[in-house]
């Protein structure tokens, strides 16, 4: 029944997802940083020292504040001195470029957040310093991984919120070639995340879903790159 539901109608298909993305939106937009904090607590990606996980909901404006108020002090005492945030651990080590540029865009704008976004925008912009002297495109996961367009697109808007430039033409055009006809793909091609993940997954493990296009990653490169969001939200829907 769900799946008849979902394909029986394309017209209805496209404005139930537009529904759900508008509600989500409205969510984190209201949470604020309290939103990330559930998130993580939740996948179990984020949790203090000493301290276990639980979850508590929030039904009125008050409350609402005061979860973002939490979750910018939490997210203030996980961010390192220079900047970044660490998530889970996937093959040879957690994310901080993708981590750092995600969380920096999802608090951007509650209160008392400023100085964490600001110092997550000066990590992402020291980085790809380092990452272009080593002739190194975009942002990836973490420095030890290839730039891929999903997080080079969460770190532009990151970038952005902490009011800091556009970091260039060359950014610009590395998201422009993982564009496709339907959507845009987290890597251009297999070779980059083959090298790095080969010794995690077995030989002749295929990474076709790495560079296929993907909803979450069109969404992402639309929102950082305008120049490029007609296209790929015609993809979309």
């Amino acid at each position: 029944r769900v799946a008849g539901g979902a394909v029986g109608s394309i017209g209805g298909a496209r404005r139930r997802v537009a529904g759900i993305g508008q509600r989500a939106d409205r969510l984190a937009d209201r949470l604020g940083p309290g939103a990330v904090v559930l998130h993580s607590f939740l996948h179990g990606d984020i949790r203090p020292r000493g301290r276990k996980a639980s979850v508590r909901r929030v039904s009125t404006p008050e409350g609402a504040r005061r979860a973002a108020a939490a979750g910018v002090e939490l997210l203030a005492a996980l961010q390192s001195r220079g900047g970044w945030w660490t998530d889970w651990r996937a093959g040879r080590g957690g994310s901080d470029e993708f981590a750092t540029a995600l969380v920096a865009v999802r608090i951007s704008g509650a209160p008392g957040a400023g100085p964490l976004v600001r110092r997550a925008g000066e990590a992402l912009d020291s980085r790809l310093v380092v990452r272009r002297a080593s002739n190194l495109r975009g942002w990836g996961w973490s420095a030890a991984v290839p730039g891929d367009a999903d997080s080079t697109a969460w770190a532009v808007r990151a970038l952005a919120a902490a009011d800091r430039p556009h970091p260039g033409h060359d950014v610009r055009d590395f998201l422009r070639g993982h564009v496709r006809d339907d959507g845009a793909a987290t890597y251009a091609d297999d070779a980059a995340v083959r090298r790095y993940m080969g010794r995690v997954y077995p030989e002749g493990h295929g990474f076709g879903g790495w560079t296929a296009a993907s909803p979450s990653v069109t969404a992402a490169v639309a929102a950082a790159e305008p120049a490029l969001a007609e296209a790929l939200v015609a993809a979309l829907l």
